[in-house]
């Protein structure tokens, strides 16, 4: 009981006896639970008359729906000449499901066979959408994965949904046995490989109790820093250091449940939905713009465009409580009680919503390094010593004016970094200027690089990794 007493402590743990049992008809009318009798087996978990559901078919419904509205988003805002022509039928058919090997029926074999075909290339910045037949079928790292000695349940592998312009993620290890994999077994790699990064579906034991096969992995090929002003899950707490793919997800739920049960597809569909129409996010001529360096945003500052607050099922009936006079306790107090994660302070600078919050580059070691490398291509090869703590001259001489972004301003920052405001140089054009995610009014943190030795250690290890 001392995790749940005295009230005051815990609100977040008591509930109206008519929410929870609201909650429990919601699950029964999203498909998650059914009643069978007894005498009938099934593959999932039963309790007596009830039998528990790795997704149910409202939710496929649901999901697809908030997929199509993302997509009207996306659609409405881009210039009418740039859509891609239209194309019937789904975005990928049973036949393109068979060849990546993707489990029948499944959550995903439902949506991807029922969404509309968007006409662009990004669902957001950097996620690909997968028009490409082949390209999606070879993306595939766990379809394939299988366990002979797992005879217990039928297994559900993650499926590369959405997958970043050619980037990868490494799942290190905290110490020597704790994975960052956020997948199950058997979808597990070995240390030092990687797996292309993106939007993942989730993976499931379907005999378990409490899955979520229509959820999602956001995988990102770059490690969160955590801390007080980074990224948070939906109950408010900090993104583990190191974590990437935690981007999204929810951890703590009021009405039980495993913390690393999946957020539903559809949540983060609304959420992206959001995020475009409130010019968090651009829409340029191919869809969702910038790179999916974009999601490191949620680190420095912007944590509230990347997090998905409670649904109506925790947030609307934890307020009534929070705002109402009952005390289980008949404490004077009750009706006082504020929320037990209070918001962190505000960052000191403001930036508008069509610009990147700081990037601070060295945070993400070589890992960022590359991915800078692979996401801006040609236009900004030449101008790795952007990563480098030199003067703003020579890194104008180093090839910054490559991009038609000169310097406008700089300051030291904390830890004596340089911090380089740029602008369009007068003498080019706005239509000019290369798609390769740094605009205009950007603010760029840059610092030392390992120098010397070092930075032929790390160069090295770069090439090692492909």
């Amino acid at each position: 009981m001392e995790y749940v007493q005295p009230f005051d402590d815990h609100p977040e743990k008591w509930y109206p006896l008519e929410t929870i049992l609201s909650n429990w008809i919601h699950l029964i009318q999203v498909g998650k639970l059914s009643a069978i009798p007894r005498e009938i087996e099934t593959e999932t978990e039963k309790e007596g008359l009830w039998t528990w559901h790795s997704y149910g078919e409202p939710q496929v419904v649901s999901t697809v729906a908030a997929f199509d509205r993302l997509v009207e988003a996306i659609e409405s805002r881009m210039p009418a000449e740039s859509l891609l022509p239209a194309r019937e039928g789904p975005l990928l058919s049973n036949a393109d499901l068979d060849a990546a090997f993707v489990l029948a029926p499944s959550f995903v074999r439902s949506f991807m066979t029922q969404v509309r075909v968007p006409r662009f290339e990004f669902i957001a910045p950097g996620l690909l959408v997968p028009h490409d037949r082949e390209a999606f079928v070879s993306g595939q790292v766990f379809t394939t994965m299988y366990d002979d000695s797992i005879d217990w349940s039928v297994m559900v592998p993650p499926v590369l949904l959405f997958r970043a312009t050619d980037l990868t993620a490494e799942f290190d290890y905290v110490g020597e046995y704790n994975s960052l994999n956020p997948f199950r077994d058997p979808y597990k790699i070995k240390k030092g490989d990687y797996v292309p990064a993106g939007l993942y579906s989730e993976s499931v034991a379907r005999s378990a109790i409490d899955v979520a096969e229509e959820g999602f992995r956001l995988i990102l090929p770059f490690a969160m820093r955590g801390g007080e002003d980074g990224a948070k899950t939906s109950d408010r707490r900090e993104l583990g250091k190191g974590s990437v793919a935690d981007l999204f997800q929810h951890e703590f739920k009021p009405f039980g449940g495993e913390p690393q049960r999946a957020q539903r597809m559809e949540r983060l569909f609304d959420k992206w939905t959001e995020m475009v129409e409130k010019g968090v996010w651009d829409v340029n001529g191919k869809g969702v713009a910038g790179t999916v360096g974009r999601f490191g945003n949620a680190d420095w500052g912007a944590w509230k465009d990347y997090f998905i607050e409670p649904d109506w099922s925790t947030l609307q009936f934890l307020r009534s409580i929070l705002a109402s006079s009952i005390s289980f306790q008949a404490s004077p107090e009750a009706s006082a009680l504020s929320p037990q994660h209070p918001d962190p302070p505000r960052p000191r600078h403001h930036y508008p919503a069509n610009t990147m919050a700081p990037v601070n580059v060295p945070s993400f070691a070589a890992t960022q390094l590359h991915l800078l490398d692979q996401e801006l291509q040609s236009e900004l090869a030449s101008t790795s010593l952007l990563l480098t703590s030199t003067s703003p001259a020579s890194l104008q001489r180093a090839g910054v004016a490559i991009t038609n972004l000169v310097i406008a301003s700089q300051r030291t920052g904390l830890g004596g970094k340089t911090v380089l405001e740029l602008s369009l140089d007068s003498a080019i054009g706005e239509g000019d200027l290369p798609e390769h995610g740094v605009r205009v009014g950007d603010i760029v943190m840059v610092a030392g690089q390992p120098a010397g030795s070092a930075k032929k250690r790390e160069v090295k290890e770069l090439e090692e990794k492909g």
